[in-house]
């Protein structure tokens, strides 16, 4: 059985080969394995980043900024009498 992929001389029994293959792949293979740490990394900071905005402000008087709220102006329609 043929595939249109080649492989050369790589035999996964063949200790040469799997050390020729790592040899050829090593920086695809170490960023393979960096990524799981670079998602921890960031996901750390991220729950100290929560920690930090979730306590209450150091100084009483001032608070986070809250968003105005908007008040809903409400106009009367007039009615008009036609005569």
């Amino acid at each position: 059985m043929k595939t249109d992929i080649e492989y050369g001389d790589f035999n996964i029994y063949d200790i040469n080969s799997i050390l020729g293959f790592i040899k050829e792949n090593f920086i695809q293979l170490l960023l393979l394995l960096l990524v799981p740490i670079i998602i921890y990394i960031v996901d750390h900071i991220s729950n100290i980043n929560t920690v930090i905005f979730g306590l209450p402000s150091p100084v009483p008087n001032i608070s986070h900024p809250n968003p105005q709220v908007q008040q809903q102006v409400y106009h009367k329609k007039r009615k008009i009498s036609k005569k």
